[in-house]
């Protein structure tokens, strides 16, 4: 019994292992261009980070509080 149990808990696990390294997000290295994507600025306008290209360094904020 305790065996069928530990055999479960243990497949289990190998696939949620599995499925967690399937599902994580891809290895960055420095100088990596970082993936197109688009947010909301302080005056409720979209801004997409591909508006920057060739423009000064990207500095993104983002306040603890705000989740």
């Amino acid at each position: 019994m305790i065996h069928k149990k530990l055999s479960w808990i243990t497949l289990i696990s190998v696939v949620g292992l599995l499925i967690l390294a399937a599902c994580s997000p891809k290895e960055l290295s420095v100088q990596d261009p970082a993936e197109d994507f688009e947010l909301v600025n302080f005056t409720g306008e979209k801004v997409a980070l591909s508006t920057f290209i060739g423009e000064e360094p990207v500095l993104l904020f983002f306040h603890m509080a705000d989740g």
